[in-house]
């Protein structure tokens, strides 16, 4: 066999798929599985929220998550319908960022597969107690190059948030402590705050014993002030 022939039967043979584009595939079969499926329940999701551009909204923020998350591809996807559904009876968005609800891939050893559940974010929960008791909550973390002052005779809180993300030194730096505030109309305010300085370590123990605390450290300080607006 001649030099040109070998060249020729090379050309003529297909080319095969790289590693990135087998792994585009697989990722662009799943997010079209995951959206067939929600479509579906599109009607159900509609009728639960009572507001087509807030079902809209929640589907485009499950399909981003997906699209983001190969953990979330790789969950079953009934699963991911059913902790869609159940955002949508919590009234909540899951888009990242918002902090009302997360999508989170866990193993369930029962069944040997990889299943996604739906997990409230604090958002939802500073949410739903202004509407219940009409008091505006606000909570956030400080952080090495934020500005904060706090005193507690005159209850003096101030917080102003460093550019960038916590945790990056090129940011707002490592984390300190964390606070709430329930702010009412009548002028009433609650304040929890830490009482000792965060570290990533004391995070990573809180989220692992998170099942088992059932009542947070802080401080809870009431005074009555001028109403804040």
């Amino acid at each position: 066999m001649d030099q040109n022939t070998q060249q020729q039967q090379k050309q003529e043979q297909p080319r095969q798929p790289s590693g990135q584009e087998r792994a585009m595939q697989l990722a662009n079969s799943q997010i079209g599985e995951i959206k067939r499926r929600l479509d579906i329940k599109r009607e159900e999701i509609r009728f639960l929220l009572q507001d087509e551009l807030k079902a809209q909204k929640l589907l485009m923020g499950a399909l981003m998550k997906a699209a983001d998350d190969h953990k979330i591809r790789e969950c079953e996807p009934n699963s991911i319908v059913r902790a869609v559904i159940q955002a949508a009876l919590c009234d909540a968005e899951v888009a990242a960022g918002l902090g009302e609800g997360y999508l989170v891939p866990y193993n369930n050893k029962e069944l040997g597969v990889k299943e996604c559940q739906f997990m409230p974010g604090y958002r939802l929960g500073q949410r739903k107690i202004q509407e219940a008791t009409g008091m505006r909550v606000i909570s956030d973390v400080v952080c090495e190059k934020d500005h904060w002052k706090y005193s507690q005779v005159p209850l003096v809180l101030e917080h102003t948030p460093a550019d960038g993300e916590y945790g990056d030194p090129n940011g707002r730096g490592k984390m300190l402590r964390s606070y709430a505030v329930a702010l009412s109309d009548d002028g009433r305010v609650c304040l929890r705050r830490s009482r000792r300085r965060v570290t990533s370590r004391k995070l990573r123990e809180r989220r692992a014993k998170v099942a088992t605390r059932t009542r947070p450290r802080g401080r809870a300080t009431f005074v009555r002030i001028r109403a804040v607006t």
